[in-house]
């Protein structure tokens, strides 16, 4: 026999007196004949709570369902709970509250997708910190985000009603659906009046008004679909503060009002952008200067250590310096890890890496006259010139 659910009919009921009808001993779960607690299902946490008895209290922090029955999992079973025994079950209202906030804002961004994209949603996830919504979009951009948004907080501000029905199969064909039951028998619908109308199961506000504001967070394309987060109600004020805040300390470090941080961050823009071509071009003129300086110099070996250089630079200096002296050109650069560039020669440094350059740790690819990568383990110079001398 089943658990009597007396949440499907009343949202708002917070505790209820109870008997215990089952124990599993070994996963600390126990069943009641009625239940204020919602199991999660339909992409909807299960509800937290406690269960007091006249010998104590256990905290439940999760309810499951299986086959019509509500267990409840306690973190701890003592010996004093047995069948038939008596308790009152108290659902934590400030997670039940949050759900119903999210669960009926989820109800209405689907609504409002189908009726303003035509798309349809595929799943929904109800999360303790965000929820998603996968939708058969093949995108929904920043106008379509900022209509949607603007959309469904004007049908919070409508503060429209919202029923629950247990129609028969005569009655459920005077809904208009938008969306068709999963059951057959005991179909529960959530009418938000004249809005939208669907089968489920959770727990919903009975008002819209009641949802708060609702945001979009974010987007994401994956498997086909768009997927959709939102915040709404309390979580929904705390992104909004969490934001704000980000945004006044950005102001300040800027040094400007916060209506002018888009502007100062593009002045910055233009000032980094500015500096890093007189970077760029100082750069240019250093390894210039490196270049001239080790072609001329009388004891220039074929192993040059260039630490400071990043592996791009490297390249440029290996290729200029190729360019004077048609010459086997091999640098170390870079600290952390160390990389290598080797350019020029008569050999096949491709072979030379495959066969030589493991032997001193060095692991890369390239073509014949060009290889590049990575320094693993410490070697001396004078062991990497000995293995360089082989392609003499």
């Amino acid at each position: 026999m089943g658990t009597q659910r007396l949440e499907q009919k009343d949202a708002y009921l917070t505790s209820c007196q109870a008997r215990v009808v089952q124990i599993r001993e070994e996963s600390k779960q126990l069943a009641l004949d009625e239940s204020v607690f919602y199991p999660e299902s339909g992409g909807q946490l299960g509800d937290l709570g406690h269960l007091v008895f006249q010998d104590g209290s256990v905290q439940v922090f999760d309810t499951q369902i299986e086959e019509g029955v509500v267990w409840h999992k306690l973190d701890q079973l003592p010996t004093w709970i047995e069948n038939k025994k008596t308790c009152r079950a108290e659902i934590d209202w400030a997670h039940r509250r949050d759900q119903m906030s999210q669960h009926t804002a989820q109800h209405m961004l689907s609504a409002g997708v189908f009726q303003l994209f035509g798309g349809e949603t595929v799943s929904a996830r109800l999360g303790s910190q965000s929820s998603t919504i996968d939708l058969d979009l093949t995108q929904l951009n920043d106008p379509m985000l900022a209509d949607l948004q603007a959309s469904i907080n004007q049908e919070v501000m409508n503060d429209r009603n919202i029923h629950i029905h247990y129609p028969s199969q005569q009655e459920l064909a005077k809904f208009e659906l938008r969306r068709e039951s999963k059951v057959k028998d005991g179909i529960r619908l959530i009418d938000i009046e004249g809005y939208d109308v669907t089968p489920c199961g959770g727990t919903h506000c009975s008002e819209t008004g009641e949802v708060g504001p609702v945001i979009l967070t974010a987007t994401q394309n994956t498997k086909g679909l768009v997927r959709l987060s939102f915040v709404a109600g309390k979580r929904a004020f705390e992104y909004l503060a969490s934001r704000d805040k980000w945004l006044r300390e950005s102001a300040q470090k800027l040094g400007c009002a916060v209506h002018e941080v888009c502007d100062a961050i593009e002045r910055q823009e233009q000032k980094l952008s500015q500096l890093q071509q007189e970077l760029g071009l100082h750069q240019a003129q250093a390894l210039m200067k490196d270049v001239e300086e080790t072609y001329h110099s009388p004891h220039r070996d074929v192993l040059l250590m260039r630490p400071d250089y990043d592996q791009d630079q490297a390249r440029k200096f290996v290729n200029l310096l190729h360019e004077r002296t048609a010459e086997l050109v091999v640098v170390v650069c870079s600290k952390q890890p160390q990389r290598f560039v080797m350019h020029g020669g008569t050999s096949d440094l491709r072979q030379w890496l495959k066969q030589q350059g493991t032997a001193i740790g060095w692991r890369g690819g390239g073509k014949a006259n060009h290889v590049e990568g990575v320094v693993q383990g410490s070697f001396s110079q004078s062991e990497i010139i000995k293995a360089l001398r082989s392609l003499d």
